[in-house]
């Protein structure tokens, strides 16, 4: 799930967060929460699956100054 995923996420529930039914708004606050969760859990996996390369990245960067 992408940030613009999430942001048509949240815009589609809006309306449903000022709802008068309790579980209409607890509904849309969940599917929030999920949507949220979604994207910071691909935001670790990416930089986790990076970070081999920046830190390669990094190593070449420091050997081309140190020699």
């Amino acid at each position: 799930m992408t940030l613009d995923q999430l942001e048509a996420i949240i815009w589609s529930q809006a309306r449903n967060l000022t709802s008068t039914d309790d579980l209409q708004r607890k509904t849309s606050m969940d599917a929030i929460r999920v949507a949220a969760v979604a994207v910071i859990e691909q935001a670790i996996v990416d930089a986790w699956n990076d970070a081999p390369a920046a830190v390669a990245g990094r190593r070449a960067g420091l050997e081309e100054v140190t020699q």
